[in-house]
């Protein structure tokens, strides 16, 4: 997909969004009515900035983590009073790299967070591992998976890289961890993390 230079950033406490994942939002500052009807008239694309923990240093923004997901506007309704409820569709890992001045809303400077394989049967030894951790975690926490059967979930969503961001998606809560997750270029070293973050 072409990626723009930069996107608008709606900045929220301890949220965050993964690709292939789908985000219900409300929106109802006038910041960000104006932001989603910018995004509506362009490209429908925004970003989550996420506040909240050890934010990191620059070039992230003051309080807001460096790492994010661009996410497109999947579909959108507009109430009476000028609020909106959407879903925004995680795309493409990215990193904000800048930040433009003036305006109501963010605007961050990025660039796509690339993914990086080093070792494919590697990869998919760690996949399956992940998977069978991932089972259990989801029985255990009575998680129905989407059309309820974890094979057909599993070969829905094909890839290693798509199977990693899910379980990251509905396992993890810590902001610290999703977002080390959000960053990391290596793909074998995010199926390790997350075994990790599951056995814990």
């Amino acid at each position: 997909m072409d990626l723009p230079d930069t996107l608008p950033v709606m900045v929220l406490p301890r949220c965050n969004l993964f690709p292939g994942s789908r985000l219900p939002l409300y929106i109802f500052e006038p910041r960000y009515r104006e932001m989603l009807d910018d995004a509506l008239h362009g490209g429908r694309m925004f970003c989550i900035g996420t506040v909240g923990g050890d934010a990191g240093p620059e070039p992230g923004g003051p309080g807001v983590y460096p790492h994010s997901t661009a996410g497109v506007i999947r579909a959108c309704v507009g109430n009476d009073d000028g609020t909106s409820r959407l879903i925004l569709e995680g795309l493409l890992r990215v990193r904000f790299t800048g930040w433009r001045d003036g305006g109501p809303y963010r605007v961050a400077e990025i660039e796509a967070v690339p993914t990086a394989v080093d070792d494919k049967t590697e990869v998919a030894r760690l996949c399956e591992q992940l998977k069978a951790l991932a089972a259990e975690r989801l029985a255990a926490e009575d998680i129905v998976v989407p059309g309820g059967d974890i094979g057909d979930l599993w070969r829905n969503l094909g890839s290693e890289e798509a199977i990693a961001d899910f379980v990251a998606h509905h396992l993890i809560s810590e902001v610290d961890k999703r977002q080390r997750l959000l960053g990391m270029e290596s793909l074998e070293g995010r199926l390790v993390f997350l075994c990790e973050c599951l056995l814990e």
